[in-house]
């Protein structure tokens, strides 16, 4: 995003102060910005305890103010949630970003559905927003392996269909129900792979007792190198990410950058990134997909995948920078 943010003429790009003690404030006197953006604007306000985000609450908002009044800064803010998954949506955990939405010169969202529904949340007009999807992640991540070196590098038997889920584990993504509806849909040479990073360890404890009977299911959480994406990309033939809620999906847009299928749901951005291959979005849940997903031969899917990479040419980084212009 920042690259192609420098890429916009006249613009000057930087990191802001790395702090929760009145990052706004220190940015703007450290660099003078026309804009700051913000992506996640939980992580300035949003503490574990009740009691310490009301502590945070006032002088959040003290940043905010002074550095848009007295300093003269421009708020842009990327909404990738209407709400933070893993928070109340009332009180104290909501004034923040009706607030910081108030104060937003404009409003980043992904997909023109978002805009009624973040108008409503947020309380400010459906002008507030613009919508920018994301650009590819083509050219950031190796890809120089084969789908055989892949498989032989992660013992996956060339006949085997591989169902892929890579991304953070965290209880939204709908992991428990793909565990539990790949194990009534499964046919007889199908795998299951689950990985990527986990910070509730209780969670990861959950899913791994929902893996234990199932030798045809691989559940390694951790973070996965950059380097080693690409090979649990192309020993895979489809991508499952069964979302209970998104408006943005960084792992379908990984996903399309290495040609892969995705199976998810048509909700958020999602039914227009992936509108090469409506057949594979769920309505409701992903069993809908899964037990029709023996009638698609292996061909038919990588078709669907190329067609996916294709797309994400529609979209750059740049169009970001545009915006601001």
């Amino acid at each position: 995003m920042m690259q192609g943010l420098r890429d916009t003429p006249s613009f000057v790009v930087k990191h802001g102060v790395a702090s929760k003690v009145f990052p706004f404030i220190r940015t703007a006197l450290r660099d003078r910005p026309d804009f700051i953006h913000v992506d996640w604007l939980h992580q300035y306000y949003l503490r574990r305890q009740t009691w310490m985000t009301w502590l945070t609450f006032l002088p959040f908002v003290l940043d905010i103010f002074f550095a848009k009044y007295v300093l003269g800064v421009n708020f842009v803010w990327t909404l990738h949630n209407i709400h933070p998954h893993n928070a109340p949506t009332t009180g104290i955990y909501e004034w923040p970003r009706l607030i910081f939405a108030q104060q937003a010169k404009w409003i980043r969202v992904f997909s023109a559905e978002t805009v009624t529904k973040a108008s409503v949340a947020l309380k400010v007009s459906p002008l507030k927003f613009k919508v920018i999807p994301e650009g590819s992640y083509l050219g950031y991540y190796s890809d120089s392996v084969s789908a055989s070196t892949s498989r032989e590098r992660m013992k996956i038997a060339k006949d085997e269909f591989v169902l892929l889920f890579l991304g953070s584990i965290r209880p939204y993504k709908g992991i428990e129900e793909l565990i539990r509806e790949y194990g009534r849909a499964k046919t007889e040479n199908w795998r299951l792979l689950i990985t990527g990073i986990s910070r509730d360890q209780a969670y990861t404890d959950t899913l791994s007792g929902l893996c234990a009977d199932d030798p045809s299911i691989t559940f390694a959480p951790g973070m996965v190198a950059d380097e080693d994406i690409q090979y649990y990309m192309h020993a895979s033939n489809v991508v499952v990410l069964p979302f209970r809620k998104v408006e943005n999906s960084g792992s379908t847009i990984l996903a399309m950058g290495f040609a892969k299928p995705v199976i998810a749901p048509a909700i958020g951005v999602l039914p227009y990134r992936l509108r090469a291959q409506p057949e594979l979005l769920f309505d409701t849940d992903v069993r809908e997909v899964l037990n029709r997903l023996p009638s698609y031969s292996k061909v038919a899917l990588a078709d669907m995948g190329k067609r996916n990479k294709q797309n994400l040419a529609d979209h750059t980084w740049k169009d970001f920078g545009v915006a601001f212009q």
